[in-house]
């Protein structure tokens, strides 16, 4: 897993398996990323060049069911 420190721009790994699931005549695509090690702030998270989210604005109006959440470094 990399560890990043200043301005970057990454394609993250996969965390875990990419899985979808059918909820009535809808299909969901569930993906697990790994960044990073440690915390980061996140600027903008792009699906090729579509900007999908970004911190002024959360995610775009393109992507209505879409979600997104960002998990920190748990410190115990």
């Amino acid at each position: 897993m990399p560890v990043w420190y200043g301005r970057v721009k990454d394609c993250p790994d996969f965390a875990a398996t990419p899985w979808g699931e059918f909820v009535a005549n809808d299909q969901y695509l569930n993906v697990l990323l790994s960044a990073t090690m440690g915390s980061m702030q996140y600027e903008t998270v792009y699906i090729d060049d579509t900007v999908f989210w970004d911190q002024t604005n959360g995610i775009a109006a393109a992507f209505t069911d879409a979600q997104i959440a960002f998990y920190g470094p748990v410190i115990r």
